[in-house]
């Protein structure tokens, strides 16, 4: 993937840079790091189109740039929208396993751990399970959006030097940028609820139960059994 070259500014690019470092850090497919680091960089490109590469705020110079800016508001509200879509999916998701068979009976007791392995391979088959890392990951590019781009704009907004045009591709950006930090945290919250009420009093029944245990310890001396006897086997079979 192609990223996006950044201006030169006077602006601080530690936030961007430090953004950059914890992306590279976190267990995330490289598709997924390329998606973020071109993110960040074309927010930072915007914020280059908004203030002059002197860091002043020139008469005319960002409505100078309303073209560009429109192309690259574009860019980004076309990134954030097709994240936002997929989070929205993943809640249906959530929903759809939640309303499924395994989830809407009660077992009786010797179904329980039937009923529990049916609920966990409903949710590995539907579901992408979300991390605290990728939440914390998404919100960064907010501040990173704030710093590069909403706080200029924001002093553009009271020098009188930001137009209609560049007033509505701004909020637009912001306002999906707002939408995803949404859909993102009703995910999560849709699966701490799956979490919490689902599985776990589920398992605890389980574990609550002698008749379970007992089956648990039979299967358990069962392979053990089979595990030595074909140790066995395969020792005779070395020796002749």
């Amino acid at each position: 993937m192609r990223l996006p070259s950044l201006p030169t500014l006077v602006i601080s690019l530690a936030p961007l840079n430090l953004f950059l470092n914890e992306v590279e850090s976190v267990d995330f497919p490289l598709i997924s790091k390329e998606a973020f680091e071109s993110l960040a960089r074309e927010v930072v490109v915007l914020g280059g189109l908004l203030i002059s590469a002197s860091g002043e705020y020139y008469q005319g110079y960002a409505e100078s740039n309303k073209l560009k800016i429109h192309h690259g508001t574009k860019s980004l509200l076309s990134q954030l929208q097709q994240a936002s879509d997929k989070a929205v999916d993943e809640i249906g998701n959530v929903d759809f396993v939640k309303t499924g068979a395994p989830f809407t009976v009660d077992p009786a007791m010797q179904d329980l751990w039937c009923n529990y392995r049916q609920r966990a391979k409903q949710i590995t088959q539907y579901i992408t399970l979300p991390c605290q890392t990728e939440k914390g990951i998404l919100e960064e590019p907010t501040h990173i959006s704030d710093t590069y781009v909403y706080n200029h704009f924001l002093e553009l907004l009271s020098l009188g030097e930001a137009g209609i045009e560049i007033q509505d591709a701004i909020n637009r950006l912001f306002d999906e940028l707002m939408k995803l930090l949404h859909n993102c945290s009703r995910r999560m919250r849709g699966m701490k609820d799956l979490k919490r009420r689902q599985l776990p009093p589920l398992l605890t029944r389980i574990r609550e139960s002698p008749e379970i245990r007992r089956k648990w310890l039979q299967m358990s001396l069962s392979r053990r059994w089979r595990k030595h006897r074909l140790g066995d086997q395969r020792h005779q079979a070395y020796k002749q």
